[in-house]
């Protein structure tokens, strides 16, 4: 029942910011791809979450932002926000007007810090911004306007985002902003071209980690002209009277009682107060609206034909052609987002993502659908969101479904190009057991195939021998399979050669040990079932020799997978909502060779623990001054979410592999005197 660390859904989203662009929160300061990864090295580097880490990039594609991040620059009890007004003003084209008036409380000095600036983008080509005013206001009443050199725009590339991107953000930075002052802000963004011709859709969510005075959300619509569907649940409001032949709805929202944030659960869109307003009727409507436009540009050209050709000459039947075609397409195609104009719902043509080699998860889908296309298999493009929620709204909402991957009926198989390290015929755990609406032929919503735990493997072998003056050289080998071996795949293929030594050097430092080593890195771009690696080490001071002392059996070199990973759950506080899990299967061995300079005199008990999905045992064998240890620990866990009532059962049993974990092989000298 491992959690997945990894990156929730920010604290409110919009069309235009999330349907499968997989871009960074334009409302908060984007961390680029580049500086992510750096971001992850150096932690890693700095002994933190080396093989913990690796979670947070199962599908080692951009992932949406926040950890129900607060809008805009705001952090959860530094501020507050005294007042957020949105008023969308909708056409009958389905273009719309949204009107912000935002006013924020500085309570910290640390909400200073994250106050002081206030962001939003737009799309260039789609979307007109104005702001209409910004400034301080003092606790004394005081007004100081923001000048015109405080106003900044950046662009989505310089700020590290999508290569194909004419997204640009304003930055408005408050002067002199203290403790007690307020961050007033409002803007207007005018869309010239509905992402969706003659159809609108948005979603609004509201963090319960956030205090909010006032909230105030409306919609406005001509009447005769679009039909809007409503859904609202933690709100107050609804429909109030007509006016002008024009149809209104508005919603209110506060909230003072600031909740505790669960690190890890499933995203505020599944539980949390929200708002959709959707003219689709339903979500097949939504999968007619992708699919008109994305089916031409998976057309089969002779290029693409000969390509296919290629890359399967010799290779016999539908799934071995595919996946052959799945892999070339995931090694081949870099990942850059698309997001000019309606370029964010509407993939670029296969052919040009063949001639750049680059794309987003739309440019991945349409290409390797008309490459399968050329070999006579047929595929379809699949809407889900790969964040944190799994659930849909009942009112159809275009921005939950954030990303798109294949799914090929002959093989019943679905199938991500993006996520390059996932192998062909899995998907990354952040995209098993979700709702999905396959955009031809929709029949209805469906779901992913949840994570299968026996999918899920590690296999650790190591072999410690002691010397007489107490130092060791040991190895460990990890094969893996499932969502683990793909992330330490796509964490080793970033380590550079002149990065092995810090790196070793810290991965010994975070499992208590002073040495060296050597990495062994296996094959990172061999996206096979298995991924074998390991590490060569010397340590320094293993044990006190002769003694009397005791020694643990510590896994030298750490996966997201092992038994100590498992249990390292239990430093979070109990859970009271769902989280997305994995169950898997952790084997681990260790061979430790003592000194003949000491005597074992005391040796850990085997033991069994078994509750309703997890079974550990351990077994302590020794001959001699040699102690083989055996652990296991099988997690069955079903499905990608558990409960708060899983995360208690694991709870009841997870203690007593901890005490295990740290029992210890007790030794005095061998001539049975101290020295």
């Amino acid at each position: 029942m491992m959690p997945e660390a990894g990156i929730r859904e920010r604290s409110f989203i919009r069309a235009r910011d999330l349907m499968f662009r997989g871009a960074r929160s334009w409302r908060n300061n984007a961390i680029s791809q580049t500086e992510g990864f750096m971001k992850r090295i150096n932690l890693m580097i700095s002994g933190i979450l080396f093989f913990a880490l690796v979670l947070l990039i199962i599908t080692v594609i951009p992932s949406e932002v926040g950890a129900n991040e607060a809008k805009s620059g705001t952090v959860a009890g530094n501020t507050k926000y005294v007042k957020y007004y949105a008023n969308y003003d909708v056409n009958a084209n389905g273009t719309h007007t949204v009107t912000y008036d935002i006013i924020v409380e500085v309570l910290t000095e640390e909400g200073v810090k994250s106050a002081n600036q206030a962001t939003f983008s737009y799309s260039e080509s789609l979307e007109n911004p104005t702001i209409l005013s910004a400034y301080t206001l003092k606790k004394d009443g005081r007004r100081i306007d923001v000048p015109p050199s405080n106003i900044q725009e950046r662009s989505a590339v310089t700020g590290g985002g999508p290569m194909f991107s004419d997204i640009k953000t304003k930055v408005i930075i408050f002067p002199d902003l203290t403790v007690g002052d307020k961050a007033s802000y409002s803007y207007k963004i005018n869309q010239k071209t509905a992402l969706f011709p003659g159809q609108f859709s948005m979603t609004e969510t509201f963090t319960q980690f956030m205090a909010y005075d006032d909230v105030r959300i409306s919609v406005t619509v001509p009447g005769n002209s679009l039909s809007l569907q409503c859904f609202a649940r933690g709100v107050q409001g609804g429909r109030v009277e007509d006016k002008d032949g024009r149809i209104r709805w508005v919603w209110t929202y506060n909230n003072h009682n600031i909740a505790t944030p669960e690190i890890g659960s499933v995203s505020e869109i599944d539980y949390g107060p929200l708002i959709v307003v959707s003219s689709f009727k339903n979500y097949g409507e939504v999968a007619e609206a992708y699919e008109e436009r994305a089916k031409p540009k998976a057309s089969v050209s002779d290029k693409i034909r000969r390509l296919a050709d290629e890359l399967t000459q010799g290779i016999a039947g539908e799934r071995e052609q595919a996946k052959i075609l799945y892999t070339w397409v995931s090694q081949n195609i870099h990942y850059a987002g698309n997001c000019i104009g309606t370029g964010s719902v509407v993939p670029h043509d296969a052919d040009m993502v063949l001639d750049n080699r680059l794309g987003d998860c739309k440019d991945h889908t349409a290409l390797l659908q008309a490459l399968l296309a050329a070999k006579g298999i047929v595929s379809t493009p699949v809407l889900i969101n790969s964040g944190s929620s799994y659930k849909l709204p009942d009112v159809p909402s275009v921005d939950v479904l954030n990303h798109v991957i294949n799914y090929i009926p002959s093989l019943d198989l679905y199938a991500d190009s993006t996520a390059e390290y996932i192998p062909f015929g899995l998907l990354p755990s952040r995209e098993s057991g979700k709702l999905a609406v396959h955009t031809a032929n929709f029949a209805g919503l469906r779901q992913t195939p949840p994570t299968d735990y026996k999918t899920n493997t590690l296999h650790l072998q190591m072999v410690l021998h002691v010397h007489e003056d107490g130092s060791a050289d040991g190895e460990t080998n990890n094969d893996e399979t499932g969502f683990s071996a793909s992330a330490v795949r796509a964490l080793m293929s970033y380590i550079e050669p002149n990065m092995e030594d810090l790196v070793v050097r810290s991965i010994l430092a975070r499992s208590g040990f002073t040495g060296m080593g050597t990495l062994i890195k296996g094959h990172p771009r061999d996206v096979s079932e298995h991924y074998t690696y390991g590490i060569k080490y010397h340590l320094e001071n293993v044990m006190n020799v002769p003694g009397p002392g005791a020694i643990s059996v510590v896994d030298v070199f750490s996966s997201s997978l092992s038994i100590r990973s498992a249990v390292g759950e239990l430093n979070t506080p109990k859970r009271t909502l769902s989280y997305p899990c994995v169950g898997g299967i952790s084997t681990e061995e260790y061979t430790l060779e003592l000194p003949s300079t000491i005597k074992i005199i005391a040796m850990p008990k085997d033991i069994h623990l078994a509750g309703s999905s997890i079974t550990y045992d351990s077994t302590y064998i020794r001959k001699n001054n040699v102690v083989t240890v055996t652990r296991k620990l099988e997690d069955r866990t079903p499905g990608n979410l558990c409960t708060p009532e899983d995360d208690a059962r694991f709870r009841s049993i997870a203690g007593s592999i901890i005490k295990d974990l740290k029992s210890q092989i007790i030794y005095q000298p061998a001539d049975g005197e101290e020295k």
